[in-house]
């Protein structure tokens, strides 16, 4: 049972991120030419394409980005209690479209630099919401 779940779980990360290419040929490559051309449909980052092991590093990390943050919002009343503690991925990506929104809003108001600069193309959600199955354990919708 363990095998086919890891089994499916490689299946899923294989169609999500990417087939097994060569690591040091994929970053050689990517140091020489610089990033896939339109990564940014596909890639939370520019260095998200260099490979899919740093797609999913790239993935997680906006991941924990973005769970951290929306409870930090929370903690300051910013955000509702539920939506953070809720399994429902769609409810967190509300949140966040709308948090993110408020964010760099205010940094341009400042003369700053948007606070988060990153586009969520629909293959960008997609992992996120793999990876937040995988942290619920639930299907997270």
């Amino acid at each position: 049972m363990c095998w086919l779940g890891i089994r499916h779980g490689i299946h899923v990360f294989a169609t999500c991120l990417g087939g097994e290419e060569n690591y040091r040929q994929a970053l050689d490559y990517y140091y020489a030419y610089g990033p896939v051309p339109n990564w940014e449909k596909r890639h939370i980052s520019a260095y998200a394409s260099a490979h899919p092991w740093e797609d999913w590093a790239e993935t997680w990390a906006h991941y924990l980005h973005i769970m951290d943050t929306l409870e930090t919002a929370t903690g300051f009343g910013l955000i509702h209690r539920d939506a953070v503690d809720s399994s429902g991925f769609h409810l967190l990506m509300q949140e966040w479209r709308q948090l993110t929104r408020m964010m760099n809003a205010l940094n341009r108001s400042m003369g700053q630099a948007d606070a988060y600069p990153f586009t969520l193309s629909r293959q960008v959600i997609v992992k996120l919401r793999l990876i937040h199955q995988l942290v619920t354990g639930s299907e997270g919708m």
